[in-house]
């Protein structure tokens, strides 16, 4: 088993946003969750990242039989978990080339992150400030680039289709399958689902309500609540 994730409660600041979420996700597979804005969905990707202000009022997170609750975001990308972020700030203080070498440096060259650099197109924005005077699709290419630069084998895409066009959609879709291909785990967020019937594999699709898991399946019972609507789920 890849990701274990048991009864998970997240809190941000005094609220609890996730109640109670049980994830199972075997090496290799490909999981997503679906479900409407503010059930939850992202809160649960950043604190499986580790992001400090998601705090895990209960439950556990395992990854690769390492129990990871209490490890701080640095020690869960050494061990291969990352997190494309659904809207990834501007740093004008920082140069992405500079970026991108000192991630090289860190992890060592990466086979994929390459092969996605010109899948992504992304080499016109390594000369600019990190993120800065990007659109949508752009920031979400290049966050995804940056992403598997930390040779992740545990890979989180949150609403990879959100706010980007045809061609970038198409070109972070093309990426992804090369990721399933290569057999990284992947857990994908959506609300969309644009990305759905773009890739070569779904092993298990869960939909999240009210910060919990309302039910899982297969794709179909996706593209069901995508299209119907998730009052009846939720």
């Amino acid at each position: 088993m890849s990701l274990v994730v048991e009864d998970l409660v997240v809190a941000v600041r005094d609220r609890e946003i996730v109640q109670g979420a049980t994830l199972h996700i075997p090496r290799g597979q490909v999981h997503v969750i679906v479900g409407p804005n503010g059930s939850g969905k992202s809160t649960l990707l950043h604190s499986i990242a580790g992001d400090p202000r998601y705090r895990i009022v209960r439950g556990r997170v395992v990854f690769d039989n390492v129990d990871v609750t209490s490890l701080d975001p640095m020690e869960r990308v050494r061990l291969g978990i990352s997190l494309m972020h659904q809207m990834p700030p501007a740093v004008k203080q920082v140069n992405t080339l500079d970026l991108v070498k000192t991630l090289e440096r860190k992890f060592g060259a990466n086979p994929i992150a390459e092969k996605a650099r010109e899948i992504l197109a992304v080499d016109r924005f390594l000369s600019r400030p990190l993120f800065y005077g990007l659109s949508g699709g752009e920031k979400k290419r290049l966050e995804l680039y940056l992403s598997l630069l930390l040779k992740p084998r545990l890979l989180m895409l949150d609403e990879p289709d959100s706010g980007v066009d045809v061609d970038s959609l198409s070109r972070i879709a093309y990426t992804i399958n090369m990721l399933i291909e290569s057999k990284v785990t992947l857990l994908v967020v959506t609300h969309r689902g644009d990305i759905l019937e773009k890739l070569s594999r779904i092993d298990k699709v869960y939909v999240m309500c009210g910060g919990k898991v309302r039910a899982e399946g297969d794709l179909s019972l996706g593209l069901k609540v995508l299209s119907e609507g998730f009052s009846k789920v939720c």
